[in-house]
């Protein structure tokens, strides 16, 4: 199964910066995530650098060993 096919989504959703963000549980691990689905047109450079530097932070806050930071499990690309 695919990450995507593992997860629980919750119906209700919240705009965030460049997308929609919705929350889900995985059906093995009953961990509580976040879906993120960029919206936004690669076509502006500015834009894309933002979503980079997020995914980038993300990345970084995974790696701390805090229970109370942002961890990024996965990346689906379409």
């Amino acid at each position: 199964e695919t990450t995507l096919e593992l997860l629980q989504a919750d119906r209700n959703y919240r705009k965030g910066s460049y997308g929609l963000v919705v929350k889900a549980v995985h059906r093995e691990t009953k961990r509580v995530v976040a879906i993120k689905k960029i919206e936004c047109s690669f076509d502006n450079l500015n834009h894309m650098k933002y979503i980079l530097r997020e995914l980038s932070i993300m990345q970084q806050m995974s790696m701390m060993d805090n229970s109370a930071a942002v961890a990024l499990y996965d990346v689906v690309v379409p």
